[in-house]
């Protein structure tokens, strides 16, 4: 009788477990295409791709495919952006429009299994929610920016970082690895992943497991100073920060009311990452200092490092702190999970954390997806005209672009991969003019909405050759 009841009870167990594991996969179905959804909004709202961001690197690909290795800007992002652009034109721009969503995507991916793997399920699910629909979040993986590259690697990062400090030595090739390709993509979001790798090697010199990551932490930050410093077209923030924090800290010391008006869109910051958001990691700050689990320090200082960069512009440059919330929701999400893990103190899959993930999980649905789905468009500084100019244009084969405007030239550039030359002297100097005409017979003047605002007029003679909108084209005589 006793075996048949064990062997009764084994079943239901197994059971339990394929159901659990069943409803878990269909949950982060779920999430994932949820995420994917609010961020196709953005590319599915136009053909044509917003900002102008995204031309720059497609243009900077394109040199860097004719040999000529820009200077202006890390090259890593390009790179990595090249084996697509070898396509050809059409496949790019059809890349540069969709990938950054599912970017995204990797990232909600990538946070559900960092959690998994040091939480329970529900806890998550619940981490993955909030960033599948955060605001700021979907802002800045729905547009072919390298800090979609950022925030899709950086849950791995962290995944690895916590594996490492468990013993797992090839998880300490997986963070270089991880922190090399964004050095050369991206390198100051290295600033952000220091602390979190620091804290990590103190977790494991406290247990004597392996001091090497104390050595991988600091490599990190002398490679970071490096790239700062040395990386062609990398900004190196040290002299603005030094010329700037101090003038800023000495201001807040003497009256913290300074610390108001927030920086630009900064003040909207609860709009960026939502309330039900901000109150769970809240709780999840109380909950990482009580137990003191090794991904809630982890977290916990990642986040806490970001928050100065958010709310107070060290740098002088306008954009650093708005951009920053969206790395700064990666640690809200993980400490917006910790809760969770208070209501089930039984094994996985108990009443209390179903219950817990239902309840959290239910209501972060309903609060969120209504303003992910409202999150404003990016601006277009072009228009289905513009495409259509630059399409007809390449279709006649010039040797030779002049454009009026540098965004018509970059433009040109990112979506034809054609060379178009921006020379403002072309269309002051007759000799400019004869010099490009008798080496170029065949050239095309572009003249957009931008040139003709700028007062740019077509050389004397030239005849159009194709209007579309406030667009034209222009051959020589």
């Amino acid at each position: 009788m006793e075996t048949r009841r064990y062997a009764a009870r084994r079943v239901t167990a197994a059971r339990s477990v394929t159901a659990g594991v069943f409803w878990r996969r269909v949950l982060l179905g779920g999430i994932l295409a949820l995420a994917l959804a609010v961020r196709f909004r953005e590319p599915l709202a136009s053909p044509v791709i917003g900002a102008e961001d995204p031309y720059l690197h497609m243009a900077r690909t394109w040199d860097l495919l004719d040999g000529h290795l820009s200077t202006d800007y890390p090259p890593g992002f390009v790179i990595l952006l090249a084996p697509f652009a070898l396509l050809g034109p059409e496949v790019f721009a059809f890349v540069a429009r969709f990938l950054p969503p599912f970017l995204g995507v990797v990232q909600v991916l990538g946070v559900y299994l960092l959690c998994r793997e040091n939480l329970r399920t529900p806890a998550a699910l619940v981490a993955a929610t909030c960033v599948a629909l955060m605001p700021e979040n979907i802002l800045r993986t729905n547009l072919l920016f390298p800090t979609a590259l950022d925030l899709a690697l950086l849950p791995f990062f962290l995944l690895h970082l916590l594996r490492a400090t468990r013993g797992e030595r090839i998880s300490l090739a997986w963070c270089a690895g991880i922190a090399l390709v964004l050095g050369v993509a991206h390198p100051w979001v290295l600033v952000y992943m220091m602390p979190p790798a620091i804290a990590a090697a103190f977790l494991m010199m406290r247990r004597k497991v392996d001091r090497v990551v104390g050595i991988v932490a600091l490599g990190l930050l002398a490679l970071a100073a490096l790239l700062f410093a040395f990386l062609p077209g990398t900004w190196n923030p040290a002299p603005a920060f030094l010329q700037n924090a101090g003038p800023r800290a000495l201001e807040l010391l003497r009256d913290p009311r300074t610390i108001l008006p927030l920086p630009m869109y900064v003040d909207s910051f609860p709009g960026m990452v939502s309330w039900s958001v901000i109150a769970l990691a809240g709780v999840g700050v109380l909950t990482a200092l009580v137990r003191r689990t090794p991904i809630g320090i982890v977290a916990l200082v990642y986040a806490l490092s970001i928050v100065p960069f958010v709310f107070v512009d060290w740098f002088d440059v306008w954009f650093i702190p708005h951009r920053s919330v969206a790395y700064l929701s990666l640690g809200m999400a993980i400490l917006a999970a910790l809760p969770v893990e208070l209501m089930g103190a039984l094994p996985e899959w108990n009443m209390g954390d179903v219950a817990a993930a239902a309840v959290i999980g239910t209501y972060l649905v309903l609060a969120m997806t209504g303003p992910a789905f409202d999150v404003t468009p990016w601006y277009r500084l072009y228009d289905e005209d513009d495409y259509a100019a630059w399409d007809a244009i390449d279709d006649r084969d010039p040797s030779l672009v002049i454009s009026g405007s540098w965004q018509g030239a970059v433009g040109y550039r990112a979506i034809t991969g054609n060379d178009a030359l921006y020379n403002p002297t072309f269309f002051q100097s007759g000799e400019a003019q004869a010099h490009d005409t008798l080496q170029h017979p065949d050239a095309i003047v572009l003249l957009d909405a931008f040139a003709r605002e700028d007062g740019v007029r077509p050389p004397s003679g030239w005849r159009e050759v194709g209007r579309w909108g406030d667009t034209r084209a222009y051959a020589a005589p």
